[in-house]
């Protein structure tokens, strides 16, 4: 199951801050945890943080285990594309 949250939109964590996605001035990619400090732990297949240049996810192939990274695009999206 997931959510998606477009600009303009609020995801609200009882107990938590409240984060509201922002387009970037632009329309460069802007992470929704950008500008926010001391975060514990966040996962997404969607990019976070904008300055992040790591990986989304490694996936192995079952069949040969054939291991290949896979990260984002442009827009911050998992990058379908190179799976």
């Amino acid at each position: 199951m997931g959510m998606m949250i477009r600009p303009g939109q609020r995801l609200i964590i009882p107990g938590a801050q409240v984060y509201q996605p922002r387009a970037a001035a632009g329309g460069s990619f802007s992470g929704v945890l950008d500008g926010i400090s001391n975060v514990a732990a966040a996962y997404s297949l969607r990019k976070l943080r904008s300055a992040y240049s790591g990986y989304a996810v490694r996936v192995r192939r079952s069949s040969d285990s054939t291991e290949q990274d896979i990260g984002f695009d442009g827009s911050g999206n998992f990058d379908n594309s190179s799976f």
